[in-house]
Order: C-alpha cells, then sequence, then structure tokens
C-alpha cells in the first residue's frame, strides 16, 4: 500500500486487496465480488477509473489464477486416478489464461480463411471445366458409333426397298 494514503483511501485498497486474493483462488470477477460482499460494478469502476492503481494489481491476481490453472493440469498429470473435474473445460481455461503456453500454434484469421476458401472455389471451377471438356472429348470421340447407331435406327424404320426384277 503507498504510505500517506487517506483513510477513506486505505480502507479501500485493503477492500481490493481482498478482492484480489479471492479472485486469485476464485477466477471469476462476480465470484470474488460476490464472496467478499462487493458489488460487481464497483469492482468494474476500480477497473475503468484504475482506481489506486487496481489494473496492475488485477494483472497479478489474474497471473495467480493462471498460475492456479496450470498447478491443476500437472496435478492431474502426476495425480491421474484422482477424482477431477472436466479436462477439456481445464484445457480451455488453460487456452484462454495462458494463451502463449498452451493456444494451438494454428491461428487462422479471416482474411486467410477467405482466400483459401476462393483458392478452393477456383480449383473446384477449374475441375468442373476440365470435366465439361473431357465429356465433350469423349462424345466427339463416340460419334461413329453414334452415327452407326442412327443409320441401324433409321434402317430398321424404314420400309424395305423394292427391288425391280428383270422379266424375260
Amino acid at each position: 500500500m503507498p504510505a500517506n494514503l487517506p483513510m477513506g483511501e486505505q480502507i479501500t485498497w485493503h477492500r481490493q486487496d481482498s478482492f484480489l486474493l479471492t479472485f486469485a483462488k476464485l477466477g471469476t470477477r462476480n465470484a470474488a465480488a460476490r464472496t467478499i460482499k462487493l458489488s460487481p460494478s464497483l469492482v468494474s469502476w476500480w477497473m475503468d477509473k484504475d482506481y489506486l492503481g487496481f489494473k496492475a494489481r488485477f494483472t497479478i491476481a489474474l497471473e495467480a489464477w493462471s498460475d492456479y490453472l496450470e498447478e491443476k493440469a500437472f496435478d492431474r498429470i502426476e495425480h491421474p486416478d484422482k477424482g477431477r473435474g472436466s479436462d477439456i473445460l481445464l484445457i480451455t481455461l488453460l487456452n484462454a489464461y495462458k494463451p502463449e503456453r498452451y493456444k494451438p500454434a494454428l491461428v487462422i484469421n479471416d482474411s486467410s480463411l477467405k482466400e483459401t476458401l476462393d483458392a478452393l472455389r477456383t480449383i473446384k471451377q477449374k475441375l468442373r471445366d476440365h470435366e465439361t471438356k473431357a465429356n465433350q472429348a469423349q462424345g466427339l470421340l463416340d460419334a461413329p458409333d453414334a452415327i452407326e447407331e442412327a443409320q441401324d435406327i433409321l434402317a430398321r424404320r424404314l420400309p424395305p426397298t423394292s427391288q425391280t426384277h428383270d422379266s424375260t
């Protein structure tokens, strides 16, 4: 606590410290505020105004919370049969609070995703164009067969040609 704070600010400093210690154990602002009988909106006001250097102190409490999560993860490794909560939830929290260590390295932003989708659409269209050309080429190769088939159909439908006979 800074020296020479007026009495009212000393009381606020101690309330902030109580909140920060509780937050470091519980991990959410609302739960910590409720536990020590503070209004969550007061905590938000402290953050917005950075009252008595609250933001920097909150950052330290947030680091303590994320260290606690990491300790839980290591405890699960050391004691895999011990009763425990959700591994997926723990991983999600570690991703959020310690992203530099636990967040997956692959990050796709909107522009690279759009570029990838555009490239895939272009490839798809080229494949369709290629198939169309291939089908047209196959049709040309099949043309002699089609002509013969058409001649056979016509030959079956036309009446037989009359033959002339010589009478002698």
